[in-house]
């Protein structure tokens, strides 16, 4: 897992007022919480929508590895 993954996983554990104050206190201090996300245009994802929603958002992407599986669910950031 490198430093963006686990900046990542901190950030999923937040509360949506945590968040506020997290990006609040990195605006003040001219910090970019960019690297929180990640682009994954690169990946051929999936979408896992049933086929009556409105939007397209929610996909996976898996691959095998040398110790298993990975896998990628991209959901979109509602507050981004």
């Amino acid at each position: 897992m490198d430093a963006n993954d686990r900046q990542n996983e901190i950030m999923n554990l937040l509360t949506a007022q945590d968040r506020v104050e997290v990006e609040d206190l990195a605006r003040r201090f001219g910090v970019s919480l960019q690297t929180v996300r990640t682009d994954l245009r690169d990946l051929p994802l999936v979408t896992i929508d049933g086929a009556d929603a409105r939007d397209f958002d929610d996909a996976v992407y898996a691959r095998k590895t040398p110790r298993g599986w990975r896998l990628c669910v991209a959901t979109p950031n509602a507050a981004a």
